[in-house]
């Protein structure tokens, strides 16, 4: 039986990933990094203090790596806040999670000022009961950490967990922890996605039929 569903955020909620771009290429501006975009093409998942490690090398101290994490994700959430909206139909399916009685958590990547500053945007807070950021765990996905983490706080075993994810480490981070996974399109396609072990993809949650039936599966 279905008894939670577990989001991702960027790219999951919101469709936000093209303003963290924007935000990293406005960062190297202040902060040059060689080979910038190399590397911002390869560093695939983590936390923003993860990628920010990966970017500058070990000479900088976890202070300093911290106070620049913080510095990029200011420029995002800058640069995003009269832009931000849910992915069509987010907020009505999150009223029938609701109604159906299905425990609402979140876990991403992003930091708590990220998902602080989305959650107020959208105004849905009040549907989400526990909320893990990448401050919350030693790795980001795709290990798949942060999943186990809500799960335990939930009392709830992987079967009885959903988990809508877009990014390719967020989806092995999901198979991983157990858990069915469905995959939203916003940053690789359907074949992808199902590929990578997802059980459904969706563009959007405009079809409430296929996500009516997604719940009822479980029963």
């Amino acid at each position: 039986m279905l008894k939670s569903v577990i989001f991702d955020m960027d790219g999951t909620i919101v469709d936000s990933l093209p303003y963290h771009k924007k935000s990293w290429q406005l960062f190297s501006r202040k902060h040059p990094i060689k080979n910038f975009e190399k590397l911002l093409l390869q560093k695939k998942g983590g936390t923003i203090n993860e990628i920010m490690r990966y970017m500058l090398g070990k000479e900088k101290s976890e202070v300093e790596i911290e106070k620049l994490g913080e510095l990029k994700e200011s420029l995002f959430r800058k640069i995003y806040s009269d832009k931000i909206h849910p992915i069509k139909g987010f907020i009505d399916f999150l009223k029938i999670l609701k109604k159906n009685k299905i425990i609402i958590n979140l876990a991403s990547n992003g930091g708590h000022e990220n998902i602080k500053f989305v959650m107020k945007k959208l105004n849905c807070n009040k549907y989400f009961k526990f909320i893990i950021g990448g401050e919350d765990v030693k790795s980001g996905k795709p290990n798949p950490e942060m999943f186990l983490r809500v799960m335990k706080l939930s009392s709830l075993k992987p079967d009885e967990c959903l988990i809508f994810e877009d990014s390719i480490e967020g989806v092995k981070a999901g198979i991983t922890a157990g858990c069915n996974v469905v995959g939203v399109t916003t940053s690789h396609r359907s074949k992808k996605l199902l590929s990578l072990g997802c059980s459904y993809t969706i563009d959007n949650y405009k079809n409430i039929n296929l996500l009516n039936q997604i719940i009822n599966s479980y029963e």
